[in-house]
């Protein structure tokens, strides 16, 4: 585990997502002044403020594909408010990729290599305690496209593959849990189910064949899984048994990444799933209790966050 630092004056930062290459996208911020910025990490070169939009204050970068393009979301102005997904690129810098029409917000989370952007925007209630969100799906050609829900309230992508099939989370009709889809050109939004009518499924990563890492949320506990076409959901072991674990993240290796709890109070652990090996502990900071894996490229090189003291 190597701590990649932050940037100069600043106490924390975040790793969300990591590229063939070994570049990584993510955040940097000072808590005394809360001002996150999106950065990136390059191999040999360390850590790189990324800015703003224009007159804004924060940004976070969540996503980024092979050539280096990364997207996530910034401030408009000096407040919360409004903030516009954002596709950076080393050439071009900052863009802002506007939001649904009506939209108040928006946020890019995840990029492919055919620079197609997924993300969402809040489309109503956005000053309520129950917001809807739609899910988008950018491109250079032509603009942000609802994806709607699956009959509910809100859609939430979290993953593009290099197909262009997209994963996250929505609500079927008539009700408050989440389901799993995957939402295609050709058939839009899949609702994936559930393993039970108690359960919330969240879709957070897909692979080139469409192998998805997921996650299971019943009476407040998480479980990490795993979807495959027609094999429907498998649990993933948790480290040492524990009750509370998440997957975030997959390759086209089929490895998973997330966290899971290390006894039955915590803490949190990042760990890495093969089939070959299992579920291995990949440990803390020195100094630190706890660690969360985000994403892995397909040289198994596994970003994430963790405490330090």
């Amino acid at each position: 585990m190597q701590d990649l630092g932050t940037l100069p004056g600043d106490d924390r930062s975040e790793a969300w997502a990591i590229n063939a290459s070994g570049v990584i996208a993510g955040n940097s911020a000072d808590l005394i002044n809360t001002h996150p910025h999106a950065v990136r990490w390059v191999p040999g070169a360390g850590i790189e403020d990324l800015g703003t939009l224009p007159n804004g204050t924060w940004s976070f970068a969540y996503g980024i594909n092979s050539a280096g393009s990364i997207v996530g979301m910034s401030a408009l102005s000096s407040g919360q408010v409004p903030a516009h997904a954002f596709l950076w690129t080393q050439a071009g810098g900052m863009q802002d990729l506007g939001t649904l029409p009506g939209a108040h917000n928006s946020a890019a989370l995840a990029i492919n290599d055919n620079d197609q952007v997924v993300g969402n925007a809040c489309v109503s209630g956005c000053a309520t305690l129950t917001p809807s969100f739609h899910g988008f799906l950018w491109t250079a050609a032509g603009g942000m496209q609802d994806l709607g829900t699956l009959g509910g309230r809100s859609s939430l992508p979290l993953a593009i593959n290099s197909a262009g099939e997209v994963v996250g989370y929505s609500n079927p009709p008539g009700t408050t849990i989440y389901h799993a889809f995957l939402w295609t050109a050709a058939g839009g939004m899949q609702d994936l189910g559930s393993t039970s009518t108690q359960i919330s499924t969240i879709a957070t990563g897909i692979n080139s064949s469409g192998t998805l890492s997921v996650i299971f949320n019943k009476f407040g506990g998480q479980r990490a899984g795993t979807w495959k076409t027609a094999r429907n959901y498998q649990t993933l072991p948790s480290l040492n048994g524990s009750i509370n674990w998440v997957a975030n993240g997959i390759n086209n290796l089929n490895h998973v990444v997330g966290s899971s709890w290390i006894t039955n109070q915590g803490p949190w652990h990042a760990y890495v799933w093969t089939k070959a090996k299992g579920t291995q502990d990949l440990g803390a900071s020195l100094g630190g209790l706890n660690s969360y894996a985000t994403a892995i490229n397909d040289s198994d090189k596994i970003v994430g966050y963790a405490d330090t003291n």
